[in-house]
């Protein structure tokens, strides 16, 4: 009885459940994980497996697809694509990657999930037709795609005209490179569901993000930090500063004065 009640028992209680309720969860993620890889592994043919290994190594051979023989290889992967792409269940690939691997028939997959999705122009449109479902993760107060030349600008919109008679102006327009995926589609649903928690910046620049650009609630900071992470950085105001050295080792000391003699 005298250590049920001793001081301090009920804190460390509840701090040793908190810590096996947190492993718990770690291992339950860390089980499915590994029973959705056993389950991709035994699903997988072996002439999956084979072109599986063949697109990896391909693809490394491609790099950056500047080289001279990158075109050998850059057809290689997508032969190896057209058998490997059943062997994985999930495809998680930059959208050039994805129009320049995946063959262009329609419905592909189940369904396309597109991330960033304001970040995307008008060239992403290819997406609608891989699948029969589309998810669109965006936001319309992140960075947009940059905007071409004018010269370009007026003769998509000359096309837009001549090719798109029948649709109204005011839809017309969202096909031009000003626009982005996301604000193309959430014109055509305009139903939207609001994403609140945000797990990978840091609480003060979640705090700022949402003062700055959302109505409250704002959004909810995920990531915490322990006691020893380091103070972030500060800005100072030095009198009389000047600039000294380039990228990372730029300083700015104050300027020596000098003296006057009478």
């Amino acid at each position: 009885m005298h250590e049920e009640r001793a001081p301090g028992r009920e804190q460390r209680l509840d701090a040793e459940l908190t810590e096996c309720e947190a492993k718990l969860e770690e291992l339950t993620g860390d089980l499915a994980a590994a029973k959705g890889r056993l389950h991709c592994l035994q699903r997988m043919t072996p002439e999956q497996r084979s072109a599986l290994q063949a697109y990896r190594s391909h693809m490394a051979s491609y790099g950056k697809g500047k080289g001279k023989i990158a075109a050998q290889f850059g057809a290689a992967a997508r032969s190896a694509m057209q058998v490997a792409q059943g062997a994985v269940p999930a495809w998680v690939m930059p959208i050039s990657r994805v129009a320049e691997m995946i063959e262009p028939r329609q419905d592909a997959f189940d369904v396309v999930i597109v991330d960033e999705a304001s970040q995307a122009g008008m060239d992403a449109l290819f997406l609608l037709w891989l699948a029969p479902r589309i998810i669109v993760v965006g936001d319309d107060k992140q960075c947009t795609p940059a905007v071409a030349g004018f010269g370009r600008i007026q003769q998509i919109q000359d096309r837009l005209t001549a090719h798109l008679p029948d649709v109204p102006r005011h839809l017309r327009q969202l096909y031009t490179p000003q626009s982005n995926l996301y604000q193309l589609l959430s014109t055509f649903f305009p139903s939207t569901i609001r994403l609140q928690e945000h797990f990978r910046c840091m609480p003060e620049i979640i705090g700022w993000s949402s003062a700055m650009f959302y109505n409250p609630p704002g959004l909810i900071p995920l990531r915490q930090y322990g006691g020893e992470r380091l103070d972030p950085l500060l800005t100072h105001y030095v009198a009389d500063g000047v600039a000294e050295g380039r990228d990372h080792r730029i300083r700015n000391p104050r300027r020596p004065r000098r003296s006057s003699t009478g």
